[in-house]
């Protein structure tokens, strides 16, 4: 209950101003029942954080297993026993509606967007949407998109230095790629 511009905390009951409670849209006074340092200190708990990491954990394997528990570009399986994933999700295009999306709400709503798709069945539109890479290839891919003329800089002058003879010979695919810089 709000009064004269304060409220008590839920937590700690001790009556402070409005401005040191997160905000909350759905609540009738429009902030969160517990006071910030209520907050931050229930958020800062090992239990608390553990529970969320291993919920992360358990949801980015749903992806996972949906998109093919490899890297679409080099291969690379995913290893559920690392702490920290080798693998990314990946979002293919943005259209401009995506990116308002994203920059409203972050990047990692993706992840929900993701695990929306998986539970109303929507596995095609998915996998049209997102891809899994590998960190490097995330990192190539994410270099190629922002800088397009700096990574056909590179390109080029790593085939000119003739560090790419060894992987092109086995590869058609990669050779198709630099035939038009002979």
């Amino acid at each position: 209950m709000v009064k004269n511009g304060m409220k008590i905390c839920s937590k700690c009951k001790i009556s402070k101003n409005l401005t040191e409670f997160p905000k909350y849209k759905y609540s009738k006074s429009g902030v969160n029942s517990r006071c910030n340092s209520c907050v931050r200190e229930y958020n800062a708990t090992p239990k608390l954080r553990e529970m969320r990491r291993g919920y992360e954990k358990r949801n980015f394997t749903i992806i996972v297993n949906a998109l093919g528990k490899k890297c679409d570009s080099c291969g690379e399986k995913y290893n559920p026993e690392l702490k920290k994933s080798n693998l990314d999700i990946h979002h293919r295009e943005y259209s401009e509606e995506d990116k308002k999306y994203f920059k409203k709400h972050g990047i990692g709503q993706q992840k929900y967007e993701s695990l929306r798709m998986i539970k109303t069945k929507k596995i095609n539109e998915l996998k049209k949407k997102y891809v899994l890479l590998c960190k490097q290839c995330h990192q190539i891919e994410t270099f190629c998109h922002q800088s397009p003329k700096k990574a056909f800089d590179m390109f080029a002058w790593l085939y000119g230095e003739g560090l790419f003879d060894e992987v092109l010979k086995d590869d058609p695919t990669l050779k198709k790629l630099t035939d038009f810089l002979d």
